[in-house]
């Protein structure tokens, strides 16, 4: 029983025990499961952690097998987390070379053994690498290595900048070496401490060894120099480019420059100087050398005649010389001042075209290796080339050169050069015309005498009311027309024969304004206005005639409707300064005569052709193109020039200048004599005419006249009928040009025969036999072929009436101009 007690006892103690372990168990297991809860929440927020981190965090297991890494490592590495899965291996990830000592460590690690810290270089997935330091930790399970966990940095921008400051120490070290500067260090008392070795070669020392210790004052023995030196160093903390004479160890002398500054140990203490000392003995000679250049090319600069400006590549006035600022007028302060804006203002108001101008020069820097040739004008008529070149040293662009050339005389004389070409073709061309006129003239005149000749004798015969009469009348209007047309060439080509003489132009056009009016019609207004005191002129009144005639016709034809036509006249005198700057104008004194118009006007292009014979703007048919020819071809005949003046829409001004006639006393040309008695003879005429029909026509004439008649076919036929005939001869009617002798020879040779001979010429052209220049000698009668029987008569009795015969001149100088 007892024992049966005991053993309930024992066995509710043992219950006991048991529900205590129980409890002890139950208590045990929650603090476990705490603690892994604990554990699991503190690798979450180093997980958390990581992801944030820039660098690669990783961990392993005890093999090395990657079990963890955060996101960095796989942008870093280029893995992906398929790769982690598969059990990436730490180890794969160090290149070949290094995997022996990464898997030594590994072991150590896992020994317990501290390492904290490894460099290798690692392995992306793509088979690039890079250096990196790695940061490990051993990780402990239940007491026991479990693995490593750390941190992996790309030291790639650390070894770079390792590399390049052992670089920079190698280039550093091998300048200082062989700088042929030399770099010093001197202490307090300014012995030198240290220095690079061209220092030896520089003051003549067979090393730098052995100007360790010397004093500066052994190189350098100018005191004044020593203390200006660091007087400017304190001022400035450092001195550039202080210039030295510096001795060498045998005594020369050579410049040098000091680039330095003080120097002090950690707590600020002043221990010395330091810098570099340079040789610029052959820079100072190369300034000198500069100096000479500079020299020389300032003098060549001011010796040229062209203007001359340096600029910079920024466009900035760097050099001149005198000739462009007299060139531009530009101010001296403007150009020293280097005042540019001012320069350049300066230079612009002075030019017909700036806009032009700048567009040039922003072309020009825009492409600054090109160079350039132009001209510039000014506002004042100036004229000047431009040449632009790049400024180069060596292959550099540097700057820009611009030259200016002031060419106004130049061209003013190319100018005038070009008008005299133009005036020598155009008295070219009027010779050629004159030539063809003259050699058309001749032929074609006596051919329309001929039928003017025989139409007017036909037409006496006939009855002025009868058909026959009409027909006569226009084959007769016909030809004097055409003869018009062929004294309008020979006006043209100044070949026209007159017989000027002193006129007041106010009389003769006065004389002329009832004419004028009829020609230019009822709608026109003339006004005529004359200058008082007008000087004289000297020139065929017949030529005034043509001129106002056809300009008036002219002036009409231009007038559309109502309108008004001006005549003036005036005194005008020109000196040399202004006839250089006018075309055509001659020095002198002239008389002015103005025709002017309200009609419509011509361009530029017109007026440059208006002279032109045959040049006409009127519908076919209406107009020969001769007038304003004619008109051109006596002015210049008669010395004068012609001016016009001329818009469309604003009208028309000629304006025609005549030499004033200069006074003097001498035998007038001889005028035609108002007869006024009939004007037939009886007299005996020799008639030479080399055209046998002109010839029978022209005896018919005389004998209708009443005149005895001989005739002769050349003018040795003529010498010979005067030897032999025994009866008076009282005039001799001869052609002008003729073959084998020309009509003054014949009347010379005449005159010796039949001493009181008078004579009369006639000719459709006179080749300049008895007219020089167009005008006819003194004293020598004349009739232009063709001509009316009445004019004729006239003639005729005008040289009979002629008391004197001195007008037959033997002239050796005269050329024979027979055909």
């Amino acid at each position: 029983m007892n024992d049966q007690v005991r053993t309930n006892e024992e066995l509710l103690k043992e219950i006991a025990f048991l529900k205590l372990k129980i409890q002890e168990l139950e208590h045990s297991e929650s603090e476990c499961k705490r603690a892994e809860e604990a554990l699991r929440e503190s690798e979450k927020r180093f997980r958390e952690l990581a992801e944030l981190l820039p660098e690669t965090v990783y961990e392993t297991d005890i093999q090395g097998t990657l079990t963890f890494v955060n996101r960095n490592a796989f942008d870093r590495f280029g893995y992906t987390r398929k790769d982690l899965a598969d059990g990436l291996n730490a180890l794969e990830m160090v290149i070949p070379d290094e995997r022996g000592r990464a898997l030594e460590n590994l072991q150590r690690s896992m020994r317990g053994e501290s390492i904290e810290s490894s460099e290798y270089t690692l392995l992306r997935r793509d088979g690039s690498s890079f250096p990196a330091m790695i940061y490990s930790t051993l990780i402990i399970r239940d007491g026991r290595p479990a693995g490593l966990r750390g941190l992996i940095v790309d030291i790639t921008s650390q070894k770079r900048v390792e590399a390049e400051l052992r670089e920079s120490e190698k280039i550093y070290r091998s300048v200082i070496e062989n700088i042929q500067d030399v770099f010093y260090r001197s202490d307090a008392n300014g012995r030198l401490l240290i220095g690079s070795p061209s220092g030896a070669a520089m003051f003549g020392y067979d090393s730098i060894d052995e100007m360790i210790g010397l004093p500066l004052d052994q190189v350098w023995p100018d005191p004044k120099g020593r203390q200006q030196l660091l007087a400017q160093i304190k001022a400035k903390g450092g001195v550039r480019d202080f210039e030295a004479v510096l001795r060498k160890k045998d005594g020369t002398e050579f410049n040098a420059s000091f680039t330095t500054h003080f120097y002090y140990d950690e707590n600020g203490n002043f221990l010395g100087t330091e810098g570099i000392i340079k040789d610029i003995t052959e820079q100072k000679l190369a300034e000198e050398e500069l100096k000479a250049s500079l020299s020389l090319l300032s003098a060549s600069l001011e010796s040229t005649a062209d203007g001359i400006l340096i600029v910079d590549r920024k466009g900035k006035i760097a050099r001149w010389n005198q000739k462009f600022a007299d060139m531009w007028k530009i101010p001296g302060e403007v150009l020293t001042s280097r005042d540019d804006e001012k320069a350049i203002n300066h230079i612009l108001m002075q030019l017909a075209d700036p806009e032009r101008f700048v567009e040039k020069v922003r072309e020009l820097y825009q492409q600054p290796d090109q160079s350039s040739f132009d001209q510039i004008e000014f506002v004042d008529g100036r004229l000047f080339e431009r040449f632009s070149q790049p400024q180069r040293i060596e292959a550099n662009i540097v700057g820009r050169v611009w030259s200016f050339r002031d060419i106004t005389g130049r061209k003013r004389a190319e100018e005038e050069k070009a008008k005299l070409e133009e005036q020598y073709r155009q008295a070219q061309k009027m010779e050629a015309i004159g030539q063809l006129a003259g050699g058309v003239a001749h032929d074609f005149n006596n051919m329309l005498n001929i039928i003017l000749g025989y139409s007017q004798m036909a037409l006496m015969k006939t009855d002025p009311s009868s058909q026959l009469s009409a027909n006569l009348m226009e084959i007769m209007n016909a030809a004097r027309r055409s003869a018009d047309l062929v004294r309008q060439l020979l006006a043209f080509a100044r070949k026209q024969t007159i017989a000027p003489k002193a006129l007041d132009l106010n009389d003769t056009i006065s004389g002329m304004l009832n004419m004028l009016r009829k020609l230019i019609g009822e709608d026109i207004n003339l006004i005529w206005m004359p200058a008082a005191n007008l000087w004289q002129v000297k020139m065929d009144p017949a030529q005034i005639d043509q001129i106002l005639a056809n300009l008036a016709v002219n002036a009409r034809d231009s007038i559309s409707g109502v309108g008004k036509i001006t005549i003036e006249t005036g005194n005008a005198q020109f000196d040399k300064e202004y006839c250089s700057q006018n075309t055509d104008f001659v020095p002198g004194q002239y008389v002015l005569l103005s025709v002017s118009d309200n009609g419509c006007g011509m361009d530029k292009e017109t007026c440059e052709q208006i002279f032109e014979p045959f040049f006409t703007t009127k519908e076919v048919g209406k107009g020969t193109g001769m007038g304003l020819a004619t008109v051109y071809g006596i002015v210049k005949q008669n010395s004068g020039f012609i001016k016009v003046q001329s818009e469309p829409g604003k009208g028309t001004t000629f304006r025609i200048y005549l030499p004033r006639r200069e006074e003097e006393a001498g035998t007038a040309i001889n005028e035609p004599c108002i007869h006024s008695g009939p004007l037939t003879g009886t007299e005996t005429v020799l008639l030479v005419e080399d055209n046998e029909a002109l010839l029978k026509m022209g005896k018919m004439m005389l004998e209708e006249l009443g005149y005895g008649v001989l005739t002769a076919g050349t003018p040795d036929e003529a010498v010979k009928l005067v030897e032999q005939y025994a009866g008076d001869i009282h005039l001799v009617l001869t052609d002008v040009v003729m073959p084998g002798m020309n009509g003054r020879d014949l009347m010379n040779r005449l005159s010796l025969l039949r001493p009181g001979i008078k004579g009369l010429f006639m000719s459709g052209y006179t080749s300049n036999v008895i007219a020089h220049r167009g005008i006819l000698d003194e004293g020598v009668y004349f009739i232009q072929k063709p001509f009316h029987m009445e004019v004729l008569a006239s003639r005729i009795r005008d040289a009979l009436l002629a008391t004197d015969s001195s007008h037959v001149n033997s002239d050796p100088k005269v050329e024979n101009k027979g055909r």
